[in-house]
């Protein structure tokens, strides 16, 4: 985070005791109400994304840029939650923002990236990413979003190198792990996605997102018994009842939506 230095202590500096303090007093006031306010507002806008709400998460991060226009963290937490609110051309259009030094940092060019690859613009994020890659070989996310990209051109085997190299660089990270078996699905390799799935990290199976994909997976198969079982775990009945009318209709076909992923 970039820390602005006051202008008020700047303007105070080197002024007789007196003035110096009354000036401080009220400046010091004013900037501290304003550091109060502007950490409520980034909170607010943690705590909402922290929980999936990511239309109240973009509000507060649209009112905190405009507080901190500069601040690349805000930046690329608004991009991220436009991106997740199905906005991602907006996304593009506010990481134009960041110019200069910022736009060759990795975090941003893989925000960018992502939001290209949400917008159908895989071909450009993998260009882009490449050149990162050269720069910056042991990023984990990098990776992982090439992977997502060669998905997304129908590139199987560079999307497997990818997600393979990522889990090299972070093991067991179940966006990479989740990721990794819906492109094997993708492929057409249903039993191999459901393997990685079954064989990750407990932790990882425990995520009701991971949980719920091996359940689409199994029902895929035809294994509507364990598909229920899953799904129970993190569904009402009525979703539950309709999801197996919907994998009993599937006969081996993966859902497109499913696999849009990045």
């Amino acid at each position: 985070m970039i820390v602005n230095i006051s202008a008020c202590k700047i303007f105070f500096r080197g002024l007789l005791v007196p003035l110096a303090a009354v000036g401080i007093v009220g400046c010091t006031a004013l900037e501290k109400n304003d550091q109060d306010f502007t950490a409520g507002v980034r909170n607010e806008a943690e705590a909402a994304e922290a929980i999936g709400d990511y239309e109240t998460a973009t509000v507060h991060y649209r009112k905190l840029l405009t507080l901190r226009p500069d601040d690349g963290p805000v930046i690329l937490s608004l991009s991220r939650n436009l991106r997740r609110t199905n906005t991602p051309i907006e996304a593009i259009s506010i990481l134009s923002i960041a110019k200069g030094t910022k736009e060759d940092a990795p975090e941003f060019v893989i925000e960018l990236s992502k939001a290209e690859i949400a917008a159908g613009k895989s071909a450009s994020a993998l260009a882009r990413l490449s050149i990162l890659s050269t720069k910056h070989p042991n990023n984990w996310d990098l990776h992982a979003t090439m992977g997502v990209a060669y998905d997304m051109v129908e590139s199987y085997g560079q999307a497997w190198q990818a997600y393979l190299k990522a889990l090299q660089l972070s093991s067991n990270n179940p966006a990479v792990v989740n990721n990794m078996a819906l492109s094997a699905a993708s492929a057409g390799r249903l039993e191999n996605a459901i393997s990685i799935l079954e064989k990750s990290d407990v932790s990882v199976r425990n995520i009701p997102k991971i949980r719920q994909n091996l359940a689409l997976l199994y029902g895929v198969r035809g294994d509507l018994d364990k598909a229920e079982a899953l799904s129970r775990m993190d569904l009402e009945d009525k979703a539950v009842r309709n999801n197996m009318k919907i994998y009993s209709s599937l006969g081996g076909n993966i859902p497109v939506d499913v696999l849009k992923k990045p």
